[in-house]
């Protein structure tokens, strides 16, 4: 639940969210800084056990209302979704049981595959992309892949933005990352623009094998935090970035590909913040036009210098701390300003 929070609070600054449980309850804690050093606390406790949606304590500052209210806001919510035309099942369908039992919480939740509300989400927090777009694009590389196979990430870089008949634009930009991602990272990358793995069966393509310098995850770092950036914003994407890098400092596998060493990588990292960086200049509108030009002519030192594949790897979690402390830490911060340096001298 810590590793939970810090990621959510990382990834929604200036929101805070704390989970803990401790002694038979389980609590829910949010804080968002206010003007003149003030904030706003909400917090929400239950305890016990639940059949259905539980009824927790829920208090905004010093203002606490009884347990028996506590599902009201919540189905106050889910009517407001409901009316908006989001598909959701009633909340006693939704979780179906929770039960806090010393140090451990669980819970029994059933979700349909299809609500509309993570799209709609994403329409409030994050940029609209054209799903059809999307399938387009996706398509047109899977076809030019098939007739003319490429394992150089930079070509299909370039391929990607110098395909399109459409002219460039922050919306075209961001659909040809997402769908750029698809092709090299992992197809449920469009998920981000709302495309279902049904809208691509007629071009889909077994995932091709694409390297940068000579590696198979710098791409998939590279183009999945561009997709996310260019879909729910750069602050998301440096956060997934960070967090899966400390993931894997923790795990004798990394979670993201079999060539890609265990243990906390700066070079991983450096391609992370590359594809967040471009992403954020692509579907800027004073400079989409002229990054998806420069895009359709990149080149591999450009889209992630070599000088950053010489920072450490394989670092593991009690190295990481001596070394660097935590994410907020400085000493880990002037790590991270190194690379977004030289980041930004290859543009």
């Amino acid at each position: 639940m810590a590793g939970i929070s810090a990621l959510v609070s990382h990834g929604l600054h200036p929101w805070r969210l704390k989970m803990t449980a401790r002694h038979g309850q389980f609590e829910v804690q949010t804080s968002r800084p206010l003007v003149a050093g003030r904030w706003l606390n909400l917090r929400a406790t239950f305890a016990g056990e639940s059949t259905g949606f539980p009824s927790p304590q829920l208090s905004a500052g010093v203002i606490t209302l009884p347990a028996s209210l506590g599902r009201y806001p919540f189905e106050l919510a889910r009517w407001v979704l409901t009316l908006s035309g989001t598909d959701l099942a009633p909340l006693d369908e939704i979780l179906r049981a929770v039960v806090v039992d010393k140090n451990v919480v669980s819970a029994t939740l059933k979700l349909p595959s299809k609500t509309g509300l993570v799209d709609r989400l994403a329409g409030l927090y994050g940029n609209a992309i054209d799903s059809k777009s999307v399938v387009e694009l996706y398509c047109e590389l899977t076809a030019q892949q098939r007739a003319k196979p490429e394992r150089d990430f930079a070509a299909q870089v370039r391929r990607a933005f110098a395909s399109s008949n459409v002219p460039p634009s922050p919306s075209r930009n961001a659909a040809t990352l997402v769908a750029l991602a698809m092709l090299v990272g992992d197809e449920k990358a469009g998920y981000l623009a709302g495309v279902e793995p049904s809208q691509t069966n007629s071009c889909r393509i077994n995932p091709p094998t694409v390297t940068l310098y000579g590696r198979g995850d710098l791409p998939k770092h590279w183009a999945l935090s561009a997709a996310i950036s260019a879909a729910q914003g750069t602050q998301l994407a440096r956060a997934v970035g960070e967090w899966k890098e400390l993931a894997d400092s923790v795990s004798p596998q990394s979670s993201f590909a079999a060539n890609d060493p265990s243990g906390f990588s700066f070079v991983d990292l450096a391609a992370d913040r590359a594809g967040v960086q471009i992403a954020k200049v692509a579907i800027a509108p004073q400079s989409a036009s002229a990054t998806a030009k420069w895009l359709s002519i990149a080149t591999a030192d450009q889209l992630l210098p070599q000088v950053v594949l010489q920072g450490p790897e394989g670092i593991t979690e009690g190295e990481f701390k001596r070394r660097f402390g935590a994410l907020d830490a400085n000493r880990y911060q002037t790590a991270v300003a190194v690379i977004d340096r030289a980041l930004a001298t290859a543009r």
